[in-house]
């Protein structure tokens, strides 16, 4: 994408709207920080951190259910809107960043959200 820069609120832009249709998910470098950016099937996008915090691989081509992403290597699954594990394979959350649609992009702020340290969500009850 051409004329890519920071913009005064901070956000870059990555690509264009129209690249990311509900379902679907483009990874990306910025700033040398690799994303995956993901539209669920509701159209609302996420911006994550391109690395499963249990294995230390790409989540790109993970499976997306709703707004929920499966890594593809060992299954652990993550919640996009709070980036907190949704099963026992991992114990840690994902980092997200904060996205938003500008003059027809898909902008990114690296940074601007904090990384998931919820513990995963556990079955037993207090």
């Amino acid at each position: 994408m051409s004329g890519v820069g920071i913009r005064q609120d901070g956000f870059v832009a990555v690509i264009a709207e129209a690249e990311l249709r509900s379902g679907e998910q483009r990874a990306l470098t910025l700033s040398g920080v690799p994303l995956l950016l993901c539209r669920d099937h509701r159209g609302q996008l996420h911006a994550v951190t391109n690395v499963c915090p249990h294995a230390l691989l790409p989540l790109t081509g993970g499976k997306l259910e709703g707004c929920a992403l499966t890594c593809p290597k060992h299954g652990a699954r993550f919640d996009l809107v709070s980036g907190r594990p949704l099963n026992e394979v991992a114990a840690t959350g994902l980092r997200l960043h904060e996205v938003a649609v500008r003059e027809g992009s898909i902008c990114v702020r690296l940074g601007s959200m904090t990384p998931a340290r919820q513990q995963r969500r556990s079955s037993a009850t207090n």
